[in-house]
């Protein structure tokens, strides 16, 4: 899949375009996400710059902000069909714990964003837990989405 990455911390020059990045694999509740629409957010420049204490593998896909098609599911996914135009919430967690049961998500131990601690939207595909997922109103364009 075409890709931006970075493979070293730093300012925009350090952004490379690849065309032959492999593909996310997906888990029993993963979702394949064929990008239509992503954003630069002021978290995707502070993860390029470095933020002190993350520790992610490059290189790195940024881009925590998404909209677009469902392309694929993981087997244990219901509720989701493969074409579904959806918008990616990028805040990860566990789904279990008393904190994400409550509703509190963000104050779980295994939190994190796609494009931060996990590859981001700024490629071809992202993969997303289908939880993570809101149906994209029709009304929305996906760049508004």
């Amino acid at each position: 899949m075409q890709a931006v990455i970075f493979r070293e911390h730093g300012g925009p020059e350090k952004l490379e375009f690849v065309a032959d990045f492999p593909q996310p694999r997906l888990g029993p509740n993963d979702a394949l996400i064929r990008v239509r629409a992503s954003s630069l957010n002021h978290l995707d420049v502070w993860v390029r710059q470095g933020l002190p204490g993350l520790k992610l593998p490059l290189p790195h896909i940024g881009g925590c902000d998404a909209s677009g098609i469902v392309e694929a599911l993981g087997s244990a996914v219901r509720g989701l069909a493969i074409g579904d135009e959806v918008i990616v919430s990028p805040g990860t967690s566990c789904f279990t714990c008393p904190a994400c049961l409550a509703g509190k998500d963000n104050l779980c131990k295994s939190y994190g964003i796609i494009g931060e601690t996990c590859s981001g939207a700024f490629a071809t595909y992202v993969k997303a837990d289908h939880r993570q997922l809101i149906p994209k109103p029709k009304a929305l364009d996906f760049e508004t989405a």
